[in-house]
């Protein structure tokens, strides 16, 4: 108890001491977090913990590393990344102060935007609980690995900064003749130095002084005003020719223009952040864009309208893997299915190839569909198919929805190219994507904060998500094309007397938002860097303004989240775009219906989350918050939902609104202005829902706890069918599953939908007879189900079928026909189709043909015949054939991109780990003795180990086994490992000695002749 509290004492110190001094590195601030707020840190960036550090150095160098902080900032909201931004432009360190200056801007005859003041501090807590800033308010400092990744690149490397700034005078004149300088500082107004370093800062501190900079500004011609205006925004590099324009001139002798390459000049960062008022960027966006809604439709008719559709999945997956049933289409060497074989598969289902893709990875990820391992490899289904198809109907909805929520193959890319140019095919590799659970587990979050019944705007819920997870902002306008100086003419912006030319320099090259293209997303990053590359100012036009907003990137997500919204439309999760009943019931029982209800904290921190306001407020009689499309036309609400039944996912959600929009579709009220007082009160809540997508254990109860709500909803199984005159019956909804077998042998189906249409064909008659029905039976089955007369037409069609089946017998010689009717035989032979089988009499009742069996019953049956196969017997072979199913296959697991998240108690062990290797670390010793005095000097923080010898090791550990103190020893293991433990030795005796070791927290025995010194531990000052 002495040693623990004495431990308790001397933490306590540590953290006044640096609350007092501020921690001079991050391993310092590190050591003043409580156990709870390093856990939050492990448990936001899990990449930590892999291995455990061995203590609060080895973490905080862990998490400033390049890879690790890339995660961290792709995980950070948009206003967080804004807020790391321009933390990466302003000086290390930067107080408070400056920070609400650069992101709400320092211009003193406009107050700073309340969004941004009240919302900053929780920006500031993101960072700093995510390790990636450090310091009090007034030294706030930025890893230095997050601001090489986020700061503008210098002149001449390649990459623009998300911020649109330019490097500063110092950096931009860093090749600069002295003479020259000079020159610029005394054009300027500013008296000559001695030094070029003096020279820049004082042109810095010209450029940092608002009134001297607006004296200096008043002095330029409009046209150089203008051309600063074009930027400003970034990027901030342009191209001039030999003979520049008098404004271009005016610019570069004082400055404000300075040249980086021949042709090339930049907009030193001062002078930005000046004519930006301050302003790190041009428009924060501190809290997340609401969710607006499109439509809001009865929700007794969306939960109606999702059942059906659930039932059709059902349907479509069985049509599926019983067209396969017997052999299924071949593997193809490289893995998956073939062009031509999908769209076979697309046929068979009645509808387009990307949703028949979706369908094959749907019963692939629930287990349904294999490859069977053959020499001939075919996918077929698999012996879990059966077990489905005798599971009630609900529960096979529930597997393949527990199939599909925590699944990453995703069928969306199936027809493109991975990064190497490989055709993605479905059933093939290269389909995982890592982010697709977690964006599925968002979207349905951000459904169910909507009232029932109320269908998103896809455009509201792609923006809510690129600024959940920081992605390029909407409004960074001029970043999209090149500026030409303005008053010029032509094409390319060229002044008719020969002006200046000022176009995107070197510096919009191709780097991406967060520094390497390639340290992004794992799956489709050539895709992300191609839309990056849209927003960051790659391949403009020459002349275009820079007041043309860019388009919205299309990013993983977004095509994540499109797919997703058409995928849980076709499962049945959605009815006409708005959450089902059922679909709420898959999210955890306490999840939020409203943002007010449960969106309060962060995960991971005790910080509060922007304006927890309820969600709900956007549609009735609330005004929506969000700038998204008004109220749709029912009419052509109708021909989008017509339209869309055939789309792709990038056709059907490209351009937002829900689809199956129809008559009971409520108009919804014009939006608001974003930041008015109705806005900011609907404004959507960030991290509302957990964070972390379903295990696969968590989505097979979801989907039961959905198959409870879901069975009520879905018609019994019936069991009866209407036959009528013209050869159909009619199934007026799902039929059992003996009598649905048996008609789909009986007949063919001609029609789904509500009812489906059955058409009985002499081919499908006789197709149950070859399955060993007789008409008797036929004929029984028909009455014995039919809530109708038989027609007579149609027990005329079984009886002629049933009459002339078998009256031709083929056998295997190679194959022979054998037929009682000699005139019959003759017929076949006299007949030219028959010409390819080679028949030849052997007896007047017997034909021999030079083919098999099975092709020769084919070739009869083309030609009109009804023959029948027997056995060397004699007897009819019943043409039953079995059903192929491969070996038994599990389900594909899941890609992870990085290490699980962690559990409670996983983060409580790493949390004491870390905590007794740093007590070790860094603990105190006195200073050697005299007879020590020659060996090498180390100490618990140096990394290196205690040296003594074997008598003064002795010594000592009985001497601290007496007073029951704390000693530090360095120990070499069996493997040879050294570490270095700090111990309180309980006995010591036959070459071992028994202590408390606080490094592992727990007892042990360690044996002196592996302990390579021993110090004692300095007593605390305190």
């Amino acid at each position: 108890m002495g040693r623990e509290r004495d431990r308790e004492v001397r933490v306590a110190s540590e953290r006044r001491r640096g609350a007092a001094a501020g921690p001079r590195t991050l391993a310092e601030e590190l050591r003043t977090r409580s156990d709870e707020e390093l856990a939050a840190l492990l448990r936001a960036r899990s990449d930590l913990l892999s291995p455990v550090p061995g203590d609060l150095t080895a973490l905080a160098t862990r998490a400033g590393t390049r890879a690790s902080v890339v995660r961290a900032l792709e995980r950070l909201d948009r206003f967080a990344l804004q807020t790391a931004e321009a933390l990466a432009v302003a000086a290390d360190p930067c107080s408070y102060e400056t920070l609400l200056g650069l992101m709400a801007g320092d211009d003193r005859a406009e107050p700073p935007a309340p969004h941004v003041v009240r919302e900053l501090p929780r920006a500031v807590r993101t960072l700093r609980a995510q390790a990636l800033v450090w310091g009090g308010d007034d030294r706030l400092h930025l890893v230095r690995t997050a601001r090489e990744v986020l700061a503008p690149p210098p002149p001449g490397a390649t990459g623009t900064s998300p911020t649109g700034l330019g490097p500063t005078v110092a950096e931009a004149a860093a090749g600069m003749s002295p003479g020259r300088f000079q020159e610029i500082i005394t054009t300027a107004g500013l008296p000559t130095t001695h030094d070029s370093v003096t020279a820049v800062e004082s042109l810095t501190a010209l450029f940092r002084d608002r009134a001297r900079m607006a004296a200096l500004l008043a002095e330029a011609p409009p046209e150089s005003g203008e051309i600063l205006a074009r930027l400003v925004w970034g990027p901030p590099y342009g191209t001039v020719p030999a003979q520049p324009s008098p404004p271009v001139r005016w610019l570069t002798a004082r400055g404000l223009l300075l040249p980086t390459a021949p042709g090339t000049v930049v907009l030193p960062r001062e002078v930005a952040l000046h004519l930006r008022g301050g302003r790190a960027h041009r428009t924060p966006e501190p809290v997340p864009p609401a969710v607006a809604v499109a439509a809001e439709h009865r929700p007794r008719i969306v939960d109606a309208t999702a059942a059906g559709q659930a039932l059709t999945a059902l349907g479509t997956i069985e049509d599926l893997l019983k067209a396969w049933e017997n052999g299924g289409p071949a593997v193809l060497r490289a893995g998956g299915l073939s062009v031509r074989d999908l769209k076979r598969a697309a046929i068979t289902l009645d509808t387009d190839e990307p949703t028949a893709a979706f369908w094959l990875e749907l019963a692939y990820a629930a287990g349904l569909l294999a490859s069977d391992g053959e020499a001939d490899e075919r996918f077929a289904p698999t012996p879990a198919y059966d077990e489905w198809l005798r599971s009630p109907a609900e529960a096979r909805w529930a597997t393949l929805v527990a199939a599909w929520l925590p699944a990453t193959r995703t069928a969306g890319p199936v027809g493109g190219v991975d990064p190497k140019g490989r055709a993605l095919s479905a059933l093939g590799p290269g389909l995982d994507r890592t982010p697709a659970p977690a964006v599925r587990h968002r979207v349905l979050h951000l459904l169910a904060a909507l009232p029932e019944g109320a269908a998103p705007d896809h455009s509201a819920v792609l923006a809510r998500l690129r600024w959940e997870h920081g992605g390029a902002a909407h409004a960074q306008p001029s970043a999209g094309g090149v500026h030409a100086q303005p008053g010029t003419g032509g094409a390319h912006g060229q002044a008719g007397t020969g002006g200046a030319v000022m176009s995107a320099g070197p510096g919009a090259g191709g780097r991406s938002a967060y520094g390497t293209a390639g340290a992004r997303t794992r799956g489709a990053a050539f895709a992300d860097r191609a839309a990056a590359a849209r927003v960051s100012g790659t391949g403009g036009t020459t002349g275009e303004v820079g007041d043309v907003p860019a388009p919205p990137p299309d990013d993983l997500r977004s095509r994540l989240a499109r797919w997703m919204l058409k995928e849980a439309e076709l499962l049945g999760i959605t009815g006409r775009g708005a959450l089902s009943a059922h679909g709420r019931a898959l999210l955890a029982p306490a999840a939020p219906q409203t943002a007010a209800d449960g969106f309060g904290k962060l995960p991971g921190t005790e910080q509060e989350a922007p304006h927890a306001t309820a969600e709900r407020g956007q549609v009735g009689d609330r005004p929506s918050a969000s700038g998204a499309a008004g109220p749709r036309a029912r009419g052509a609400a109708s021909d989008d939902r017509a339209s869309t039944d055939r789309a792709s996912a990038d056709r059907v959600f490209g351009a937002g609104g829900a689809t199956g929009v129809v008559g009971d579709t409520v108009p919804v009220p014009p939006p608001q202005p974003p930041f008015s007082d109705s806005g900011a009160r609907a404004a959507a809540v960030f991290a509302a829902a957990p964070t972390e997508p379903p295990s696969d254990g968590e989505a097979v109860v979801a989907g039961a706890r959905a198959a409870a709500v879901l069975a009520p909803l879905l018609p019994p199984p019936l069991d009866h069918i209407l036959l009528q005159a013209d050869l159909t019956a009619v199934a007026p909804g799902p039929l059992e599953r003996p009598l649905a077998q048996m008609l789909g042998v009986l007949a063919e189906v001609e029609s789904k939908g509500g009812a489906t249409v059955y058409r009985f064909t002499p081919g499908s008659v006789r197709r149950a007879l070859d399955a060993g029905q007789t008409a008797a039976d036929l004929h029984a089955f028909l009455a014995r189900h039919s809530r109708t007369p038989v027609p007579q037409p149609l027990s005329y069609l079984i009886d002629d079928v049933a009459r002339k089946h078998g009256h031709l017998r083929v056998g295997a010689a190679f194959a022979y026909v054998r037929c009682d009717d000699e005139a019959l035989l003759a017929e076949i032979l006299a007949d030219r189709r028959s010409s390819g089988l080679r028949l030849r009499r052997l007896a007047p009742t017997v034909l021999a043909a030079q083919t098999t069996p099975d092709l020769m019953l084919e070739r009869l049956r083309e030609m009109g015949y009804a023959p029948a196969a027997e056995s060397a017997e004699g007897d009819v072979l019943v043409a039953r054939a079995d059903a192929h199913r491969t070996p038994p296959r599990a389900a594909p697991a899941p890609v992870q991109s990085g290490p699980p998240v962690p559990d409670a108690t996983l983060l409580g062990a790493a949390v004491k780990a870390i905590r007794a290797g740093d007590r070790a670390a860094t603990a105190v010793t006195r200073p050697t003795t005299p007879a020590a005095a020659g060996a090498p000097a180390s100490s618990p923080g140096s990394g290196g180990l205690p040296r003594t010898t074997s008598a003064e090791t002795l010594a000592t550990m009985q001497a601290a086994a007496l007073t029951s103190s704390a000693v530090w020893i360095g120990y070499v293991n069996a493997d040879g490992a050294a570490s270095q433990r700090v111990i309180a030795p309980v006995r010591v005796e036959g070459g071992f000695v028994t202590a408390y070791d606080h490094t592992a927290d727990e007892v042990r025995t360690f044996p002196l002749h592996r302990i390579t010194g021993v110090a004692e531990l300095a007593d605390d000052p305190t």
